[in-house]
């Protein structure tokens, strides 16, 4: 019993191993359709609570070694402790989804009239949608984004999102183990069918989709300047920074861009309110005569009394007038906000070495000249909903700004640029990304990356994007499709405990 017990947690842990491979930094995306095989075999006969006891410890294995880069070198020494133990804490409530997933999909094969292959892509795919709701929803390590380099497989996204793609991913875990469970050679047959069929109806809708002319009526010429400026020098020596990205700008100018982008927080000031600062960005901006989107701090006066702080973006006009600024509205809980900080007074104490902001009121998108800008601070570009909802609003193309030197030279930039993909395919909206530290690029309507920088290096991007010309089905209609697994898990779910058929045979 002992040899059985410890057999089925190496293959647990042999899921972890897996699957972390099948992210940033490794890459290995093709590892994601076999990633769930050894943990299925394990489980395959064990009871619902024995299922999601050995996926838990999967699930938690995993979601440290995604996430290791959380535990950066904070302002203050005394908070090192809290992010070893912060690590700890998501990945334990991270691993109760992917036990969640394996307990119910046991449960329903055991009791209900619904198989495991039928029912586990279903409830992964409904619950990883779960986990990404709500201002504390944490999207990070979604089993679809293994496949950004697939492209071929995964274009339907324009009308699924990325759940879709998770979906699949998952179905063919679940068919690939049927395969080689399969009793007789009919079954076998059938599931080897079925898998096939999954793999691709996907690569048939994608080679319809990118044989397709593609030349853009309208593009946009954007320059991305990733200044690499470290966060100690950021901050104590604005004018430094500000050197670094203007001698860099004007370089751009050469290929006579429409727009140049500055990452989150290039600006190392308030611009609305210190005006020694603001004339020099004005200065700047006269200078190269060009429009230019910059991050930098903003604040506002509350209502009742105090200031809000935001983690703002700012476009200006070739003369310096500002044109518009958006303030980010989807913080980083415990990074760019600590929840709960008004009840708790101990919290109000902590600082994990970025600035407590308060959540956005200024939308985008932002109106360029020749387009309106969809406009993503750092953190929002993880989350489907949201970035549809700014295309939806009327923009052109999307711009993400954000600053990734936190996390050193670990994957978790590389992990960030990766979901960035699918918010272009979903919408087929051009992204122009643009980070401090690296990774910078552009993307296309379909996926396809170009002038990809590596980590801590100090580039000058410049291309043209073309602008959006359709709406898709996922820009128009949003997470229908990941609405529809969680209602068809539910249903399921109480099917099985209100109306139970006994066991299958």
């Amino acid at each position: 019993m002992l040899k059985l017990k410890l057999k089925s947690l190496l293959l647990a842990l042999l899921t972890s191993v897996l699957l972390i491979l099948s992210f940033p930094p490794f890459g290995w995306g093709f590892l994601a359709f076999i990633a769930f095989l050894p943990l299925g075999l394990a489980v395959r006969d064990m009871t619902p609570k024995g299922a999601f006891g050995y996926a838990y410890v999967s699930g938690f294995a995993f979601f440290i070694g995604l996430l290791h880069w959380i535990v950066f070198d904070p302002v203050e020494r005394w908070v090192a402790p809290l992010l070893y133990l912060g690590v700890l804490l998501i990945a334990g409530y991270l691993g109760l989804f992917l036990a969640a997933y394996a307990g119910l999909t046991r449960f329903l094969s055991g009791r209900g009239k619904f198989p495991a292959w039928l029912a586990g892509p279903f409830l992964f795919t409904a619950l990883e949608f779960l986990r990404s709701l709500g201002w504390t929803g944490f999207p990070w390590g979604t089993l679809g984004y293994t496949q950004s380099k697939a492209l071929l497989f995964v274009q339907f996204a324009e009308a699924t999102g990325v759940w879709g793609v998770t979906f699949l991913v998952m179905g063919v875990n679940h068919l690939i183990l049927e395969t080689i469970a399969a009793g007789n050679a009919k079954r076998r047959t059938a599931f080897l069918s079925g898998l096939l069929a999954l793999v691709l109806l996907p690569i048939a809708y994608g080679l319809g989709v990118l044989s397709r002319p593609q030349a853009p009526s309208q593009t946009i010429r954007i320059a991305l300047i990733q200044g690499n400026i470290f966060q100690d020098e950021k901050w104590q020596n604005p004018d430094y920074s500000l050197k670094v990205f203007t001698e860099m700008s004007r370089e751009a100018l050469k290929e006579e861009p429409d727009l140049v982008v500055w990452p989150e927080t290039a600006v190392p000031c308030f611009l609305t309110s210190e005006w020694s600062c603001r004339k020099s960005v004005e200065d700047i901006v006269t200078g190269l005569g060009t429009h230019l989107l910059t991050g930098a701090e903003d604040w506002e006066p509350l209502e009742r009394k105090g200031l809000a702080y935001y983690n703002a973006a700012f476009l200006f006009a070739p003369d310096g007038a500002l044109l518009g600024r958006y303030h980010k509205k989807h913080l980083v809980p415990f990074g760019e906000s600590i929840p709960f900080k008004e009840k708790v007074p101990f919290l109000r104490n902590v600082r994990f070495g970025e600035a407590d902001w308060s959540v956005g009121i200024l939308a985008s998108p932002l109106l360029h000249p020749k387009t309106a800008l969809a406009v993503l601070i750092c953190f929002e570009s993880i989350f489907p909903d949201e970035v549809r909802r700014q295309v939806k609003s009327g923009a052109g193309i999307i711009v993400n700004i954000t600053n990734d030197s936190w996390f050193g030279k670990t994957g978790a930039a590389q992990q960030h640029a990766q979901m960035a993909v699918f918010r272009a395919i979903e919408n087929r909206t051009a992204i122009a990304r643009c980070a401090n530290s690296g990774v910078s690029m552009f993307v296309d309507p379909f996926g396809r990356t170009s002038k990809v920088t590596n980590i801590f290096v100090r580039a000058a991007l410049v291309g043209d994007l073309p602008l959006r010309s359709q709406t898709t089905f996922y820009t128009k209609h949003g997470d229908l499709f990941a609405w529809g697994t969680l209602c068809l898990s539910l249903l399921g779910l109480l099917t099985t405990v209100f109306c139970p058929w006994g066991k299958r045979k």
